[in-house]
């Protein structure tokens, strides 16, 4: 459940002390609180998240194990992780990286991101969606929120909570979507259970499109993307290369099988950075 009242820098400070100090309460997630700090051991600065209680254990278990595995510049990463007992109940904790720069959602509501920009943002996730599906798994919910774009423009996907480890068993219930509505894959929406990478793809497309348009393409209408309804990438404005729109245009395809290649967005993509 949700820490009510919310927990404070020194209460966590308290109990993690002699890991972390300096602490400043950062916006919370969907999954638990979230604190800037030093971490003492490396000396760097960290993004501490203790997860609320009502969050799946073995869902956080395998986040953990996910980015204890996986190394990329384009994946948040891990530093430390354990437990702790903080108001008489038993948390985990998770200390990652804290990337220096501002989630790509709210980059876009300031403005239309310029075409190298968003060019680079894609072939960076394209990167790491292919470091997750090396180990068969699918994050599920690649969309601007869950994107750090940083101060160098490098993009950095995050929050790897709900993605799918195909060769796991399933912690979802079945006829269960998980993701965010707006950037569901058709076969997604529809709670297909085995699920490739085709689909972050998708989710990567509508992202890419949202960068250029400086707003969701169809305004978060899922029921538009699950009926082929998607916009053509070279209406949303004149600057737009061919090739860039072409390639978005097949991320979106409706059929997974007629969406590119990992290899291919990132050679398409690679030109115009």
């Amino acid at each position: 459940m949700v820490f009510n009242p919310p927990l404070r820098c020194k209460e966590v400070e308290t109990k993690l002390g002699d890991l972390f100090t300096d602490m400043t309460l950062l916006p919370c997630g969907g999954q638990g609180a979230v604190f800037k700090c030093n971490h003492r051991p490396s000396n760097q600065i960290v993004a501490l998240k203790i997860y609320y209680t009502n969050q799946i254990q073995q869902r956080t278990q395998r986040e953990i194990d996910l980015m204890k595995r996986i190394n990329g510049y384009s994946l948040v990463s891990l530093v430390e992780s354990g437990e702790i007992f903080i108001r008489n109940v038993k948390c985990i904790f998770v200390a990652t990286r804290f990337i220096k720069g501002n989630v790509l959602s709210e980059v876009i509501k300031q403005d239309k991101l310029h075409v190298p920009v968003v060019a680079k943002c894609g072939f960076d996730i394209s990167k790491a969606i292919k470091l997750l599906w090396a180990e068969r798994i699918v994050h599920r919910d690649i969309n601007p929120k869950n994107i750090m774009l940083t101060d160098k423009n490098t993009s950095i996907l995050i929050d790897l909570g709900i993605a799918r480890h195909i060769e796991l068993d399933t912690l979802t219930a079945p006829g269960v979507s998980w993701g965010t509505q707006g950037y569901l894959s058709p076969e997604q929406a529809r709670a297909v259970k085995q699920l490739s990478y085709k689909s972050d793809i998708f989710g990567l497309g509508i992202t890419l499109q949202e960068c250029l348009a400086g707003s969701h393409p169809v305004n978060h209408r899922q029921d538009l993307l699950l009926n082929g309804g998607q916009i053509r990438t070279h209406t949303i404005r004149d600057d737009i290369p061919k090739p860039i729109a072409d390639i978005i245009d097949a991320m979106l395809h409706y059929r997974t099988y007629e969406r590119p290649k990992l290899e291919d967005i990132c050679k398409t993509l690679k030109i115009y950075i």
